[in-house]
């Protein structure tokens, strides 16, 4: 009969050493449950800001796509006003050699005093 408790008594310990390991995996895994909760959470906010952060991305990208095409519309309003003053500038000084040539001429050709 010896055996036979011999033999019960280490079927008892490696159930005890079972019932430990048991006890230990239970408790892993409701902490890797635990873990888990909280990264669904942190995954949840994490979607919410990326949505919010690519809507302002892309809100951000139109306003500045807007704004180039008025600084665009402004530079070119700016072109066409330096070629009017341009063209005024040069019929004035058409309008200026003009009135230069004709005192010049009136003095009998030659240059008005300085």
């Amino acid at each position: 009969m010896t055996q036979t408790s011999d033999r019960l008594d280490r079927i008892e310990q490696i159930l005890a050493q079972v019932a430990l390991q048991q006890k230990s995996t239970n408790t892993t895994l409701a902490q890797i449950a635990e873990q888990q909760k909280s990264n669904t959470a942190a995954i949840g906010q994490l979607t919410q800001k990326v949505t919010y952060l690519d809507g302002d991305a892309q809100a951000s990208a139109a306003d500045f796509a807007h704004r180039i095409v008025e600084l665009w519309e402004e530079a070119e309003r700016d072109r066409a006003k330096a070629d009017e003053d341009r063209a005024l500038i040069t019929g004035l000084q058409t309008e200026n050699r003009r009135i230069l040539d004709y005192l010049i001429n009136r003095n009998g050709g030659s240059s008005p005093p300085n």
